[in-house]
């Protein structure tokens, strides 16, 4: 188990003529049972926030942060505390005061590694971590999977608004931290 890795089964009711409104209903989970947003135990995250087929997700800790199991001359780690954003990420987007907003709402999170030579899966794609990170040489080369539609720029269907619906989270819980009540 890694951060990453789909964690709901579920059943697709295609829409022959409109194919943008096909639906996904979740008929089981068979993977990051936590209930609990955690360092040490995995979560499944929901496809309401942008995920199909969920995502398990495990925050950072302190030894994640430093790149600790990145050693040289060993498999890379399946996973790595990379970039992401959260309620504040939703807002600033909502809000389109970019410059204003945007550093103060990415986090770390871990993500699934990647490298010129381990993919990620088609739907994401590798983005490399700021050269100012904290200990970045240890991992040069490597970067983290991102979800297009988490990029701002790469979305192209709109951001979700985040004041649509009530909505509740922990600050700088990072991944999908914002959900619905």
């Amino acid at each position: 188990m890694f951060s990453g890795h789909p964690c709901l089964t579920g059943s697709i009711a295609s829409n022959g003529t409109q194919p943008f409104n096909d639906r996904y209903s979740i008929t089981g989970q068979f993977a990051a049972f936590a209930t609990d947003m955690s360092r040490t135990a995995y979560t499944c995250r929901p496809p309401k926030i942008g995920v199909p087929a969920g995502i398990a997700y495990r925050g950072c800790n302190d030894k994640d942060r430093a790149f600790a199991g990145f050693k040289p001359g060993k498999p890379m780690p399946n996973e790595i505390c990379g970039l992401v954003g959260g309620k504040k990420f939703d807002i600033c987007v909502a809000t389109n005061n970019f410059d204003q907003c945007l550093g103060g709402a990415v986090n770390r999170g871990n993500r699934p590694a990647c490298s010129a030579d381990h993919f990620c899966r088609e739907d994401y794609m590798c983005q490399s971590l700021p050269p100012d990170t904290p200990g970045i040489g240890k991992v040069k080369g490597v970067g983290f999977c991102s979800p297009t539609y988490f990029i701002f720029q790469m979305r192209i269907d709109n951001h979700a608004t985040p004041w649509s619906g009530a909505v509740r989270a922990t600050m700088g819980a990072g991944f999908g931290a914002a959900e619905a009540e």
